[in-house]
């Protein structure tokens, strides 16, 4: 527990390494959802669940789509409960994918402004 409260303490006072950290779980959780998406296709469910097979492997990919909270709720299933992980890395991995979809709005929206802006000159 003190070492959890030391990384956060670290972490709040360098963002840099709040970065890497963000990251690395966005890094994992593809690799997560990269796994998760090979099975389901190796195991021919392909829509038999109601789960588009290529709409679940764009989950963690640009803006969210329908399946990136499920997505996101497996890989936190995963690290927290099946790797015995703890809440502090729950509350990082859940705020380093909003940061990421926070961040891709943004960059959408820029490029969609600008193209408009483009558009009329």
């Amino acid at each position: 527990m003190a070492l959890e409260l030391q990384n956060a303490r670290a972490e709040a006072q360098d963002p840099q390494r709040a970065g890497k950290d963000y990251d690395d779980y966005l890094t994992h959780g593809k690799a997560f959802l990269a796994g998760l998406v090979e099975q389901h296709r190796r195991d021919g469910i392909d829509h038999q669940d109601g789960v588009d097979t290529n709409t679940l492997a764009l989950a963690f990919e640009n803006a969210p789509n329908q399946f990136s909270a499920t997505a996101l709720v497996l890989y936190l299933t995963k690290k927290c409960i099946i790797e015995d992980g703890s809440q502090s890395e729950a509350d990082s991995i859940w705020s380093a994918f909003a940061q990421f979809w926070d961040n891709m709005s943004a960059k959408l929206l820029h490029v969609k402004i600008t193209e408009t802006y483009d558009a009329y000159q």
